[in-house]
């Protein structure tokens, strides 16, 4: 009787796990300083980054810091707005929402280290997500 049980709460742990649903692919657009991408939905021009106070990966912080970047967003070819985003914290990095689908404001790179603290060649991850 042990073994039929033991056996029924294996099994039952497959069929739960087979009815979880896959996650939608998120997909990653790299845009450099002063480019600009254009996908179906709208263009995003990587105009500056205002601010980045993000620790350096080479030094222990108290506080992680932020990024803060400017681009430059237009829906339909003709009227640009400019936003500034957060990279990378949760609900305030988002750059538009248009067409069903999110662009978020992921990743900035290279990170900040001790040795790179001027000028760095800036790129922006930008996430396209499906609603």
């Amino acid at each position: 009787m042990k073994y039929v049980t033991l056996l029924l709460m294996f099994l039952s742990a497959f069929a739960v796990a087979q009815e979880e649903k896959a996650e939608t692919p998120k997909i990653g657009i790299r845009l450099d300083l002063g480019e600009i991408i254009t996908t179906e939905e709208l263009a995003i021009e990587f105009m500056e980054v205002m601010e980045d106070s993000r620790c350096p990966t080479d030094v222990v912080c108290v506080w992680a810091g932020r990024a803060v970047v400017k681009l430059g967003v237009s829906a339909d070819g003709v009227t640009s707005e400019e936003v500034e985003v957060i990279v990378g914290k949760a609900n305030e990095n988002l750059i538009a929402e248009i067409s069903g689908f999110k662009f978020y404001a992921s990743v900035l790179v290279p990170p900040p280290t001790t040795k790179n603290m001027g000028n760095r060649d800036y790129k922006l991850i930008v996430t396209k997500e499906k609603l």
